[in-house]
């Protein structure tokens, strides 16, 4: 599609090939700049809930660093809240 604006540019609007593909800026679809941004406010909120009940476990002396099981990698307490707020249909 680029290369057809460029071309119709440089036949219809009387300027060079340079300046044809000078001209075209491409951003992303705003569409997909929706989606992004409503991912990214979801996993914030989904986030958010985690972390507070952490710091809860922290502020409360119940958590423990040196309890394996407390202190499990960051990326399996994220995968485990995320199944855990999906719906059981899904799970």
């Amino acid at each position: 599609m680029a290369k057809l604006q460029m071309r119709l540019s440089h036949a219809y609007a009387g300027i060079t090939t340079k300046q044809a593909v000078d001209r075209m800026h491409f951003t992303k679809s705003t569409h997909n700049q929706k989606i992004e941004s409503l991912w990214s406010q979801m996993m914030k909120q989904h986030n958010r809930s985690i972390k507070d009940d952490i710091m809860n476990e922290i502020d409360s002396g119940r958590y423990d660093q040196e309890d394996g099981v407390q202190n499990v990698p960051k990326e399996c307490r994220y995968l485990g809240g995320l199944i855990q707020s999906l719906p059981k249909t899904i799970r």
